[in-house]
């Protein structure tokens, strides 16, 4: 398989709505943006591909197919995605040749490494020792962040003094993504633990069915509530029905390697005012945390969160073929 590599960043002239190596679209869609091949290219054309489909482009077009997509109507968050290769590419380029590269040696060495298997040996082809250091970068460091663009739910500073309102602020924040009359909670959810404690245990398929469901749900434009337990505090939501959540925030964006698989999750904390960001690790068990952080300046946050259970809205209801049980016999899903 060729190296994915993005090659749209500086090169092309792009509004403030896409940003410069980035993609915006709406809820669904994914949008890349790069400088056409060729001639095409050279005369200033662009070439946008749209979940599949591509067109080549002038510039006073895509500025009018811009500022469709950032116009559109709905309640839904705009999706953004974008990636760290160039820069892999840049370091890779710096290393192999011992200086540093224009934007147009990027977009040359991009081109090539991007030629389809079995052509790599054509002229034009990618330089072998240029390939295998970016190959191992991308492999070790390589990255695609998926994110719903400006995504800001409440703060603390809604809860009007109730103790318990991380619940209500988070569904509240997922709620602004959501469609007219659809629900943020009641679509299901998965429970992620396997038998009640202060410190749980992650079970690896339940936590591979939220990541599914996680990157379904922020892949169209929707916000989840998660659930997190807080080790280091005794008090629950519910001793009864969630007798390890803590507490709730709202997911809003995912990570993933160059092989595609998701290793970070993004949210908004609804413990203080104005939000703070989160950032939960995937483990290689399947256990989905927020380290401990004890230079961080909001107090409450610098204590380890452990992801407990996600809830689904009502329009994308789970129906894969994973089946989770935990050390009960119990299905973990509902």
């Amino acid at each position: 398989m060729s190296s994915p590599i993005s090659t749209s960043s500086s090169a092309l002239s792009l509004g403030a709505c896409p940003a410069n190596g980035q993609s915006h679209h709406a809820p669904g869609e994914d949008v890349r943006v790069t400088r056409a091949d060729g001639l095409a290219g050279l005369l200033g054309l662009v070439q946008v591909e749209v979940n599949g489909q591509t067109r080549t482009m002038t510039q006073a077009e895509l500025e009018a197919f811009q500022r469709d997509q950032c116009d559109q109507p709905g309640g839904d968050a705009r999706v953004l995605r974008s990636d760290n290769h160039r820069e892999l590419l840049r370091q890779s380029f710096e290393s192999v040749f011992q200086r540093c590269p224009t934007e147009g040696a990027l977009d040359r060495a991009g081109a090539a490494l991007a030629r389809p298997d079995g052509l790599e040996a054509l002229p034009g082809g990618p330089d072998p020792k240029l390939k295998q250091d970016y190959d191992s970068r991308l492999a070790a460091q390589g990255r695609t962040t998926v994110q719903l663009d400006g995504f800001k739910p409440p703060g603390w500073e809604a809860s009007g003094g109730n103790p318990a309102a991380c619940f209500k602020l988070a569904s509240a924040g997922a709620q602004q993504t959501a469609h007219a009359g659809e629900s943020v909670v009641k679509g299901g959810g998965v429970m992620l633990y396997e038998s009640t404690a202060r410190r749980i245990q992650t079970d690896a398929t339940a936590s591979r069915l939220a990541l599914d469901q996680i990157k379904a749900h922020i892949d169209s434009g929707r916000a989840v509530v998660a659930g997190v337990n807080e080790p280091s505090n005794g008090t629950v939501v519910n001793p009864h029905s969630q007798p390890v959540t803590d507490h709730f925030v709202a997911v809003y964006g995912y990570e993933m390697d160059a092989a595609g698989k998701v290793t970070a999750l993004l949210a908004k904390d609804n413990a203080v005012a104005g939000t703070a960001e989160v950032r939960f690790e995937v483990g290689a068990d399947g256990a989905i945390t927020k380290p401990a952080e004890p230079k961080r300046r909001e107090e409450y946050l610098r204590q380890e969160y452990q992801m407990s259970e996600v809830r689904f809205h009502d329009s994308l209801k789970y129906t894969g073929a994973l089946l989770p049980t935990n050390d009960a016999g119990q299905r973990m899903f509902w």
